[in-house]
């Protein structure tokens, strides 16, 4: 008696590749010699995975409640335009302070951060 293999959900992307690479295989068998055709029959193919693509993700977007439309409105976008710009001010501050105190560093606590090794002054 064999035991029963548990049945294991294959991801989204790797199903929708096989499919891809079945369509190019069926093509390379059915029109060896028919360059031109097998080529439309591929890019017909990418498409169809781009498509498949953007319905599982929307799918999932759903789930999340990420495709709410109150998401959209125009002063909420403004609120995270807003949030956004000042944050990237903010980082860009973070960041030269940041650089500014490496450069005022000893050349050796300078090396301490990428080799590793303790130096009692750094």
């Amino acid at each position: 008696m064999v035991p029963q293999e548990e049945m294991s959900e294959v991801p989204f992307n790797l199903d929708n590749v096989r499919k891809h690479l079945a369509k190019v295989s069926l093509a390379r068998r059915i029109l060896p010699e028919d360059v031109a055709a097998r080529q439309k029959l591929l890019e017909e193919s990418v498409y169809d995975v781009a498509v498949e693509r953007l319905k599982h993700e929307s799918e999932l977007f759903d789930e999340l409640g990420l495709g709410n439309p109150s998401l959209r409105r125009a002063d909420l976008q403004k609120w995270m335009w807003d949030w956004n710009q000042k944050l990237t001010a903010q980082l860009e501050v973070e960041i030269a302070k940041i650089i500014s105190t490496e450069g005022k560093l000893p050349k050796s606590c300078k090396a301490f951060w990428f080799d590793s090794t303790y130096n009692p002054r750094c």
